[in-house]
């Protein structure tokens, strides 16, 4: 009797260390996201007052090249073009947001961000950097193709959602299911304007040093990598805190 009692000692012991790891392993990751960052930055050279979050989340690395764009490198940008490559020609507090349709944290960084600004007046403002494969640059040229016919939302969320490796009949499909004018769209990707958008990103990406995606310019604050919303909430209060990074930049 006495030799049962303490079997089934030892197995509630046993099922409750186990129930124990497995309440660790789901609160973990939920715990962490509700801790603030701790906000260290250093500066970003040659482009004040824009500093980098010392702090990264988990992002997708490139090796450094554009794949499939025909360039391999692009020169910096000029202190004085910074913010309106960033955020175009407003001067108001705004999130620049790079991301790579095949990037793995990049929706979830996407979905943050938009939760952060929902309700305020904070502007998003995309940029595509396909640093991922062809599958990405296509992906990366049909929503800004699609933006020339007023389609980028649809077309943006259309290939978020998509796990088929894009090719230009999918990109088709999905033009035609959006109401867009899908052979208007695919010589709109090789359009010399839908070149210059990314190359524009891949300068930004030089001038920041953006070594992979999700990364984000949150005002003057330069983050790689996917934060949680309560941790974007926390960059966007310090950034109303000071005055807009490029109040006195804009293009005239």
């Amino acid at each position: 009797m006495a030799k049962a009692t303490r079997i089934h000692r030892r197995r509630v012991l046993q099922a409750t260390g186990l129930v124990a790891v497995g309440a660790w392993v789901w609160a973990a990751p939920r715990l962490s996201a509700l801790r603030e960052l701790d906000l260290t930055f250093s500066p970003v050279p040659d482009f004040p007052p824009f500093r980098n979050l010392e702090r990264r989340g988990e992002y997708s690395g490139s090796a450094g090249a554009l794949v499939g764009i025909g360039a391999t490198s692009s020169p910096k940008l000029q202190p004085e073009d910074i913010c309106s490559a960033l955020f175009g020609d407003d001067a108001g507090l705004a999130i620049a947001l790079f991301s790579d349709f095949n990037c793995p944290n990049c929706p979830q960084m996407d979905a943050n961000v938009q939760t952060a600004v929902q309700g305020g007046d904070m502007r998003v403002v995309r940029h595509e950097l396909p640093l991922l494969g062809d599958s990405s640059v296509l992906a990366s040229k049909a929503v800004l193709a699609a933006d020339l016919q007023g389609g980028y939302a649809a077309m943006h969320a259309r290939l978020l959602r998509t796990r088929s490796i894009v090719t230009p009949s999918l990109i088709s499909r999905y033009a035609m299911d959006a109401g867009l004018d899908d052979q208007r769209l695919l010589a709109d990707m090789e359009s010399q304007r839908v070149k210059d958008r990314i190359a524009q990103s891949l300068a930004l990406k030089r001038s920041l040093a953006l070594i992979g995606t999700p990364a984000s310019v949150i005002g003057r604050t330069v983050v790689l990598g996917t934060l949680s919303l309560r941790q974007i909430r926390q960059i966007i209060n310090l950034e109303r805190s000071l005055p807009p990074p490029c109040q006195n930049s804009t293009t005239e």
